[in-house]
C-alpha cells in the first residue's frame, strides 16, 4: 500500500484483539539491484514513539470503516463455522434433528392488505402494526 505523510492508519494488532491508531511520519524508499522497497515510520501514542510500520505486528487499514467491515466479516465466518460444526455434531449424535429457522426466514413478515394505503404487519413474535404503504 502507498500511504501519505500525516495520514492516520488503524492497525489491527495480531497478538491481541485491539486496534492501534498510528500516524505516518516518514516514508523511506530504498532502491537496489533487486528493485524498490518502500517502508513507513509511524508515530504511536501519547509519547510519540516512532517505529517502522512493519514491526507493529498487525494489519493496517486506511479507514475505520474498512477495519470495521473486516472485523464483522471475520466474526461472521467464525460464528458460521461454530454453528455448522455444532449442527454436524448434533446430526451425528441424535436422530430427527429439527433445525431452528434462520433469522432471515424468522423475519418472514405477513402483510395483510387492509386497503390501498394501509397494511397490517405481523412480526414473528406476534406483534402487529398498521403501516402506511405507498400506492
Amino acid at each position: 500500500m502507498k500511504y501519505k505523510i500525516g495520514q492516520v492508519l488503524y492497525v489491527l494488532l495480531n497478538r491481541e484483539m485491539s486496534i492501534c491508531p498510528v500516524q505516518v511520519v516518514e516514508e523511506i524508499t530504498k532502491r537496489s539491484i533487486n528493485g524498490e522497497n518502500v517502508s513507513y515510520i509511524v508515530k504511536i501514542g501519547k509519547n510519540k514513539e516512532t517505529i517502522p510500520l512493519s514491526e507493529i505486528g498487525g494489519q493496517p487499514f486506511e479507514s475505520i470503516e474498512d477495519l470495521r467491515n473486516t472485523l464483522i466479516d471475520r466474526i461472521t465466518k467464525t460464528i458460521d463455522v461454530i454453528v455448522s460444526t455444532t449442527l454436524e455434531k448434533a446430526n451425528s449424535l441424535y436422530k430427527n434433528i429439527e433445525t431452528a429457522p434462520s433469522k432471515e426466514s424468522n423475519v418472514n413478515q405477513e402483510i395483510a392488505k387492509d386497503n390501498d394505503e394501509d397494511a397490517i404487519l405481523t412480526l414473528p413474535d406476534g406483534t402487529t402494526a398498521k403501516v402506511k404503504m405507498p400506492i
